[in-house]
């Protein structure tokens, strides 16, 4: 049965690190979700401007060709994905649209019930991790890396409630899942300074890397 470690978090709380030092020292293949909804979406013509429109057209087929290359791996895939999204905000974000943040647009779960009940998550050896970091971790990584990326935001109030909202949702995606698979749930607190410690610790829930 072939693994897949799909870890969530607010942006900022370490999850693409994670998955490129998974990739890097145990060859584990790293895959986001959005590639294979941009992908297929192409196929059918779509632009990305209609995308952003049109996202749920897609994004469910896109979560099982992953669960399907899943399968097939043989030492595994990690994927990061945003639990909590704010629709507009996030998919001008994406696209490198720099916009005006509003506080008050609603959150929405990133992954719906469609997703999380599709078959395919029976077939596969599931971890299911939530990174998280302090508030103020979180503003200094976006800080640090403002030069090479604009963040997603650097107002504390709206990290915050991102953060709960990620939590909120994690909360919800792992009761669903429970229902249709056997997924290994785990929180993990990724500290400022502390990355190797915590990928030694993911790679022994994961048993890679193991003699």
């Amino acid at each position: 049965m072939g693994k897949l470690l799909l870890i969530a978090g607010a942006s900022g709380t370490g999850k693409t690190s994670v998955c490129d030092s998974l990739s890097r020292e145990y060859g584990m293949s790293h895959r986001r979700h959005h590639e294979y909804v941009i992908e297929l979406a192409k196929k059918n013509g779509v632009s990305l401007e209609e995308l952003s429109q049109r996202w749920n057209d897609f994004s469910a087929e896109g979560l099982k060709l992953l669960l399907l290359d899943a399968m097939k791996s043989n030492i595994g895939i990690c994927t990061d994905k945003h639990l909590a999204v704010q629709p507009v905000f996030d998919t001008n974000y994406a696209r490198g649209i720099r916009m005006e943040e509003d506080l008050n647009e609603p959150y929405e779960r990133g992954l719906s019930d469609v997703e999380l009940k599709l078959p395919e998550f029976r077939d596969v050896d599931l971890y299911f991790f939530l990174m998280e970091s302090s508030p103020e971790e979180i503003l200094r990584r976006r800080l640090d890396l403002k030069d090479k990326k604009a963040p997603r935001s650097l107002n504390p109030v709206s990290i915050v409630q991102e953060m709960k909202h990620e939590y909120k949702y994690f909360l919800e995606a792992c009761e669903l899942l429970s229902h249709y698979s056997r997924p290994n749930v785990s929180v993990i607190s990724n500290g400022d300074g502390k990355i190797s410690e915590t990928i030694r610790r993911i790679s022994e829930i994961l048993w890679i890397g193991q003699l």
